[in-house]
């Protein structure tokens, strides 16, 4: 995903947009394996807060 990324946009332009896109891919991605959906989770994350990893029982 991030090279396509990088493909898409012709490069990055700077190492915090690269930074930025890693971190919001990696909050989906956690997300996505436990279950969740990518856009409830950018709608809760910009209007109550992040959604935290739930603690094993």
């Amino acid at each position: 995903m991030a090279k396509i990324a990088q493909k898409i946009s012709y490069g990055w332009r700077t190492p915090d947009g690269v930074q930025t896109f890693a971190a919001i891919r990696s909050y989906i991605e956690t997300g996505r394996k436990h279950g969740l959906h990518a856009l409830d989770l950018l709608t809760q994350l910009l209007t109550t807060g992040p959604w935290t990893i739930p603690n094993p029982t």
